[in-house]
């Protein structure tokens, strides 16, 4: 399910790195590029939950991944070792229906680091993003800060990758987060990941 922690098997060895499964639908896993790819990554490299474990752990294997001024997204295709439910650990409301992200819209997600509750202060950010060591500079991207008076629960971090946050109006998918510094998630527009990984070949029900 979406929520959990993930690894690509590559970016885990080389770093010790691990992230979030943002969610899984009818056998995709959907994630960050940075997660499961990493600058070394290829399709086909094995992906684990949570970690890999003498292949033990071993959940699927890279399907595409995409990293530009848009996106860091990728999906891996699963290998049917372990059930998978299209739903989002302790967000029994979410539903995996894209949703246009508007300021001020109260949204939370389910990462490795907890549930997490923000509010959108800006869809146009264009934020120099350091991602897997090499300075990215993205457009159009989605800024998440802490509800007022609620800083302690906005709860992110780097493990946090590849989360989905989730608007509070329509339970709908507002975007993937992908980065962000003490008070800030940065968040691609799940459109722009949708329409990354269908031109790559995949197509993602979302």
């Amino acid at each position: 399910i979406g929520g959990v922690v993930v690894s690509g098997a590559r970016v885990h060895t080389a770093t010790g790195e691990v992230g979030t499964a943002g969610c899984v639908i009818d056998g995709l896993l959907l994630s960050c590029w940075h997660v499961l790819y990493g600058p070394t990554g290829r399709n086909g490299d094995n992906v684990s939950q949570p970690t890999p474990l003498a292949g033990v752990n071993t959940i699927g294997a890279n399907l595409a991944g995409v990293i530009s001024n848009r996106v860091d997204c990728a999906v891996a295709q699963l290998n049917g070792s372990r059930g998978e439910r299209p739903e989002i650990l302790d967000l029994p409301n979410a539903t995996l229906i894209p949703t246009p992200a508007v300021v001020g819209t109260l949204v939370r997600k389910s990462g490795a680091t907890g549930v997490g509750l923000g509010v959108i202060l800006s869809t146009d950010l264009d934020p120099p993003v350091l991602i897997a060591g090499q300075l990215r500079h993205f457009v159009d991207q989605i800024e998440i800060v802490p509800r007022p008076n609620l800083a302690a629960k906005f709860k992110t971090g780097k493990t946090d990758s590849g989360a989905l946050w989730i608007s509070d109006d329509d339970d709908g998918v507002v975007g993937l987060h992908f980065a962000g510094s003490p008070g800030i998630a940065l968040v691609n527009p799940i459109d722009a990941v949708v329409v990354a990984l269908a031109d790559a070949g995949v197509f993602i029900g979302l």
